[in-house]
């Protein structure tokens, strides 16, 4: 009786040794931690590579110096259509 047990507890084993050869090679295709680790550097700067170039949020213009670019150049189009205007012949 007890070496029909242990006959069945080996098979058990044995199951459970393919099973877990298989989810050893299903696991080597996964990201490690040093993966995991650069990954979450990179969100914490919001960084990120664009064709070739490594983009970074931070480097972005904020709404009011877009705003302020933007009504800079429009002053400075108006200006100088103002002084064609002004100082064309006629």
């Amino acid at each position: 009786m007890i070496e029909r047990r242990i006959a069945r507890l080996e098979e058990l084993c044995a199951q459970i040794d393919e099973k877990l050869a298989r989810i050893d090679a299903n696991l080597g295709h996964l990201p490690t931690a040093m993966d995991y680790a650069a990954l979450r550097s990179d969100v914490a700067e919001m960084k990120g590579r664009f064709g070739g170039l490594e983009m970074r949020l931070s480097a972005m213009p904020t709404t009011v110096q877009l705003v302020t670019w933007l009504i800079t150049t429009w002053s400075a189009g108006a200006a100088i259509v103002f002084a064609l205007l002004r100082f064309s012949p006629k």
